[in-house]
């Protein structure tokens, strides 16, 4: 309805992609954050947030995984940040 004030989950998911193990990450190009999820599609953590630093977007547009890395496009900050995938802790936020 006009003027509700619902809240949502995504801003606007802008990539997905699915790493060796199953794990999902979805690029939020609103949120100015990834969203990580179990093989399970159970939420584990979100991660970055707005600005110009490591690990921060603007306007993020794609994401992608290979092997133990994560690659982000970050449209307006004209760049592509490469993260390394930590197995460890996400195995340890899956069991909670």
């Amino acid at each position: 309805p006009t003027g509700s004030k619902e809240k949502r989950f995504f801003g606007l998911p802008a990539g997905v992609t699915v790493d060796s193990k199953g794990y999902i990450y979805v690029v939020d190009a609103f949120s100015f954050d990834i969203k990580i999820f179990s093989p399970e599609g159970a939420l584990l953590a979100k991660v970055g947030r707005r600005g110009e630093g490591p690990g921060e977007f603007n306007f993020a547009r794609g994401i992608k995984a290979y092997k133990n890395w994560l690659a982000v496009a970050d449209m307006e900050n004209d760049r592509v940040q490469i993260f390394k995938i930590d197995w460890r802790e996400l195995e340890s936020k899956d069991k909670h």
